[in-house]
């Protein structure tokens, strides 16, 4: 992929490839296609446990991607003044502010403030659970969340310590 030296790809096919490149960057044979699947794989499936350490959602990466591919073609055609001016940035990642200013979209939060721990243990019975130790309560992020066997989280700061019920 020539990534920033025309725009005659659409955002959206330059969004695929971009992503799909991403995840190979990140995981490299990885079957995952999506930032979303690759999360889901390495925190369910292999042991990133914190959410700060796993790589941002689809949607938020959507913004940076354009971003970038706005920048780099105005870095290759920064001396052809008819290439750069006929961009409107707000089609790849910007928006204007009160003031005219163009400036970058505001990224959403993949995880309220409130879960930024989450644990990978089996049952939360020992004092290495992340959520035990940071005092918290386990949340639906959390290994013993996504236990399909019903296992008892032992979590002390939950509020009732009851089987986990899966949403489907």
């Amino acid at each position: 992929m020539n990534f920033g030296q025309t725009l005659s790809d659409t955002p959206e096919d330059v969004l695929l490839k971009a992503k799909e490149y991403l995840v190979q960057v990140i995981k490299p044979n990885s079957q995952c296609t999506t930032m979303d699947s690759l999360r889901y794989d390495l925190h369910h499936i292999g042991k990133a446990a914190d959410i700060q350490c796993l790589p941002p959602t689809s949607h938020s990466i959507k913004d940076h991607i354009l971003r970038c591919l706005y920048t780099t073609f105005l870095q290759v055609h920064c001396m052809d003044e008819t290439q750069s001016s006929n961009i409107d940035p707000q089609m790849y990642g910007y928006t204007t502010d009160e003031n005219g200013h163009i400036v970058p979209t505001r990224a959403y939060k993949s995880v309220p403030d409130k879960i930024a721990v989450t644990c990978a243990c089996k049952e939360c019975s020992t004092k290495r659970c992340l959520c035990r130790k940071a005092g918290v309560s386990c949340c639906k992020y959390c290994k013993c969340r996504s236990n399909c066997q019903g296992t008892v989280c032992k979590n002390p700061n939950n509020l009732l310590s009851v089987p986990v019920q899966i949403d489907k």
